[in-house]
């Protein structure tokens, strides 16, 4: 007989595939019976899993035990049949979908532009480094510099549990001049519930920017004078050249034409 109460869980999970052997090998010390089994490992960022089942009622104890012990529901709805001779209460039909932890939603999402006085862009350590010991990963990283000299870095972080501390810090490194911060409740809120944090760091304006001070505006005027200088130089040449050899077929025509006249 089919059992009259389906089960169907949303489990997340840090590592999909230990869970997913986890409940096969508990489902295998009762007297369960398994519908379908699929372990998909085609895309190693994005394993996912489904396990289909069905237990008596008195091992459904070890099953919720060994699925809080795989992960954390993130949804569960449980559908029960009209009473007929074709379905029982003595089993429990389970379909449990499995996926990383890590594709889980952010719970809340908090974008924080800061700007610090000290903050400079390095190739290797321009990106923030004090959110390393609070777990989770970057999930993107960009820095440049603009015209006048300003910095200018993002940052995004996700997959961390205590972002208020995260943000006092932020505070203290500079000024920030504005704080977003939205829920989102649909997102889990369970053991593996994230938070993401946007941050927009620049520099502070500096009294007189980069390429404006006193030693940029001598250079500046070198260049300019060494122009021009090389601008006379090729007018010099060009005279030498092209003027001074028409000049001297002009006097010497003009001296002919006087001998020739002083002779007639």
């Amino acid at each position: 007989m089919a059992p009259r109460e389906t089960a169907t869980l949303q489990l997340a999970a840090t590592d999909v595939p230990s869970a997913y052997q986890a409940l096969r090998d508990a489902v295998a010390k009762t007297t369960g019976r398994v519908l379908g089994a699929q372990l998909n490992e085609q895309d190693r960022q994005n394993i996912t899993a489904q396990f289909d089942f069905e237990v008596r009622r008195a091992d459904e104890g070890v099953v919720r035990a060994a699925l809080g012990a795989a992960g954390d529901v993130v949804s569960r709805q449980v559908a029960r049949v009209p009473e007929s001779d074709s379905v029982t209460d003595a089993k429990v039909l389970y379909r449990v979908a499995l996926a990383p932890a890590g594709r889980l939603a952010p719970r809340r999402r908090r974008r924080c532009p800061s700007r610090s006085r000290t903050w400079t862009v390095r190739p290797r350590c321009s990106r923030p480094r004090w959110p390393k010991r609070r777990g989770g990963r970057w999930t993107r990283n960009s820095t440049g510099t603009r015209r006048g000299g300003r910095r200018r870095g993002s940052y995004s972080r996700s997959r961390w549990r205590r972002p208020p501390g995260l943000v006092e810090r932020l505070k203290g490194a500079g000024t920030v001049r504005a704080s977003q911060s939205v829920r989102d409740p649909q997102a889990t809120e369970g053991r593996f519930a994230t938070a993401r944090l946007h941050v927009t760091l620049t520099n502070a304006e500096a009294i007189v920017p980069d390429g404006t001070g006193v030693w940029p505006k001598v250079r500046e005027g070198l260049s300019i004078s060494a122009s021009v200088l090389l601008t006379s130089v090729t007018w010099v040449v060009f005279g030498l050249c092209v003027v001074l050899p028409w000049a001297l077929i002009g006097v010497g025509g003009y001296r002919l034409v006087r001998r020739f006249s002083g002779l007639c």
